[in-house]
């Protein structure tokens, strides 16, 4: 289910699973970074099984995230959101349900993928005229570099501009690791995960030079885009006020200081109406390596409710 598509040119990897009616609500869903749709194969098709295959399912890998890549540009968040209209606007017909959800960084890319077509008067107004969910998981929508591994990879980003370079040139290490070597270390990263894809393309992502030069030139742009942005996210909830959103957070969380996640909720979550919280400390910000199956429950009960 995962496949390579074409969109105004540009290639893109996507887990898509049909629905058997084109009237089905379109689940569309943004991933973190590292990008690849692939960490959350497991998690969205039990999200396909347990709504009794209700929606169509659309995962969207991020532009240059293709397990395969040569490609040495390092594409910007804006390259991004405008890559996800593209890709969804090919699936989303007239007067169809869209539900969105977003992961991390994701979920600051899925806020723009609808306000930036709701300021169109094209036919991608229908993303946004349609949308009747919106999920933000571990969000990083504000303030990043406040939390403890933002505040780190900020300010190696301030000091060392070309960091995303200097580390992609390390990744020729890997190809003098034996297998019997390389593969449990990876496993013991992902604390001995058994999810076969995001074993694969965790194999790939690390021996990639331009996949790890990607990554962190993402991740340094967020370092540096992503801080005060209360007066966007004001007018978003303004502006999708009365559209079912869901929350969810946990604690500890490298990614989301216990401050921001405060803030979000007083100013955010508590201040407008059609908003859903759930917390778990159980449950980590890569919630997909190791609780795919325990999100999954949590995330049906809030997308059925």
């Amino acid at each position: 289910m995962i496949k390579r598509i074409i969109v105004d040119s540009i290639q893109s990897t996507v887990y898509h699973i049909p629905s058997e009616l084109k009237t089905d609500p379109l689940l569309v869903f943004i991933p973190g970074n590292p990008g690849f749709i692939q960490y959350y194969t497991h998690y969205l098709n039990l999200l396909h099984q347990q709504s009794n295959k209700r929606f169509e399912i659309l995962g969207i890998s991020h532009r240059g995230f293709n397990d395969d890549s040569k490609d040495s540009n390092v594409y910007t968040l804006d390259e991004q959101i405008y890559h996800k209209i593209s890709v969804i606007e090919h699936y989303l017909n007239d007067g169809r349900e869209l539900y969105i959800i977003g992961h991390s960084v994701g979920s600051f890319i899925m806020q723009r993928i609808l306000t930036y077509t709701s300021k169109t008067s094209s036919s991608s107004s229908s993303l946004t005229n349609n949308v009747k969910f919106i999920g933000f998981i571990t969000p990083t929508i504000v303030d990043i570099h406040k939390s403890s591994k933002g505040s780190l990879l900020y300010t190696v980003n301030k000091w060392l501009t070309d960091f995303n370079i200097y580390v992609s040139k390390l990744t020729f290490v890997t190809e003098y690791i034996p297998n019997i070597i390389l593969n449990p270390t990876i496993k013991y990263v992902m604390n001995h995960s058994n999810i076969l894809d995001s074993f694969e393309i965790t194999k790939k992502f690390v021996k990639s030079p331009y996949l790890v030069k990607q990554t962190l030139g993402l991740a340094s742009e967020e370092m540096f885009k992503i801080q005060d942005t209360w007066d966007y996210n004001h007018e978003f909830m303004q502006k999708f006020s009365k559209v079912q959103k869901w929350w969810f957070f946990t604690s500890p969380d490298n990614w989301i200081s216990d401050l921001t996640q405060q803030d979000i909720k007083d100013k955010l979550i508590d201040k407008f109406d059609q908003n859903l919280l759930n917390r778990d400390h159980d449950i980590r910000h890569s919630f997909s390596i190791n609780h795919s199956d325990k999100f999954a429950d949590i995330t049906i009960n809030r997308l059925l409710s």
